[in-house]
């Protein structure tokens, strides 16, 4: 009699991971250490993977509406797939150039008139400082102890930086280096998208037979059907993201055109642009653009603030949730509580990846409860059937 050695296999399985396991436990410094550097090693291959994956959802418009006449012939078919994804770098680089082309003579004037009206902005914040003065009853020998020490504190910081100016060049050329290497990096993030989008159905079926004969038929299929989704449903998610940045840039334009601040063209484009990173985007453009507006009128740049607050109201609570949960068909109140929840998480990029992961859980527990529905609905005519029979 042959006796199994199955349950050896599975002691021994169990023994490996637990040592596996601790001694993960034990180098975690070493392991995060390891992994930083894998990740800063892999940073253009993850950077062409996302941008291949944006670029291809423009591709694949040009392929199945533009160009789709020419998948009619032999010839065609060998030129569609070139010519869409030069299209799409063309229509990528467009739109980087046009986004510069409306903010840098924007911002040329903006520092003209900062230059051409700094000495009456520099005498409003004179005069604003001596009624403040006035305002507190602050004295003339007050006033003075305050120079002296701001003397005192300026030769201490003259001082310090004379004795760090070698800490400073070495930081200022890290920073230069680092500079570069982003550059870099960029650069051959674009490369790898390119070379992925040239070959990406040679690529893909490479991936399938390789699952294929890792994993059995029904985990394969499971697994290609996770993966459908959350293709599908990142796709929907960024076309989703780019309408609405979109819409919240020209609802921007249009409300300081109405209440008349100044520089609405590069405001708009600004927080558009910056309303493509979740929750902290808008922010940061209408920052800046509350510093621009400063400069020329600090009273109207306060208003634009209260502004900003209600537009992003409008967009955080209507606008968002429905725009972008459509496009990943997910319904609002889903798509609200998924970026509340992905915040508090993991910060904004816990935002960016909640609506995504909610829309395929959202899908999987769909199927779920439509086949659960369907089973119970199956047992229960059989068990019908089976009572009539009895009786």
């Amino acid at each position: 009699m042959k006796i199994s050695n199955e349950p050896t296999k599975k002691i021994l399985f169990i023994s490996l991971c637990i040592i596996a396991m601790l001694t993960v436990a034990l180098n975690i410094g070493s392991v995060f250490g390891w992994l930083s550097a894998m990740l800063k090693m892999l940073t253009p291959v993850i950077g062409g993977f996302c941008t291949a994956f944006i670029l291809n959802i423009v591709m694949k418009l040009f392929e199945q509406k533009v160009f789709a006449f020419l998948g009619g012939s032999k010839r065609g078919k060998k030129i569609l797939r070139p010519l869409s994804l030069i299209a799409s770098l063309l229509v990528f680089i467009g739109a980087i150039t046009i986004i510069l082309l409306v903010i840098i003579p924007q911002v040329r004037a903006t520092v003209q008139s900062i230059v051409e009206g700094f000495p009456a902005f520099s005498q409003r914040a004179l005069q604003f400082i001596e009624d403040t003065l006035e305002r507190f009853d602050i004295t003339h020998e007050r006033i003075s102890e305050i120079v002296l020490g701001g003397e005192e504190l300026m030769t201490k910081i003259g001082n310090f930086i004379k004795n760090n100016l070698n800490g400073f060049l070495k930081s200022a050329s890290v920073i230069g280096g680092s500079l570069v290497s982003v550059i870099a990096n960029i650069f051959l993030s674009l490369f790898i998208a390119i070379y992925l989008l040239s070959g990406k159905e040679m690529i893909i079926n490479q991936c399938r037979r390789l699952a294929g004969a890792i994993f059995s038929d029904k985990a394969y299929n499971r697994i290609s059907r996770v993966l459908s989704l959350s293709n599908k449903a990142f796709a929907n998610f960024i076309s989703g993201q780019f309408i609405e940045a979109i819409i919240l840039g020209v609802l921007c334009f249009l409300g300081m055109l109405i209440f008349r601040f100044p520089y609405p063209a590069v405001v708009g484009v600004l927080v558009g642009v910056s309303a493509l990173i979740p929750i902290l985007g808008a922010w940061i453009g209408g920052g800046l653009s509350a510093v621009l507006i400063l400069i020329n009128n600090p009273i109207k740049a306060l208003w634009f603030l209260v502004f900003l607050v209600v537009l992003q109201q409008l967009e955080g609570n209507f606008i968002y949730p429905r725009v972008v949960g459509r496009q990943v068909g997910l319904p609002g109140v889903w798509v609200l509580m998924a970026v509340i929840i992905g915040n508090g998480v993991y910060g904004a990029l816990g935002a960016l990846m909640a609506v995504p992961i909610a829309s395929v859980v959202y899908t999987l527990l769909s199927d779920f409860t439509a086949y659960r529905s369907e089973l119970k609905r199956k047992r229960a005519v059989m068990q019908e059937k089976t009572d009539e029979g009895q009786s």
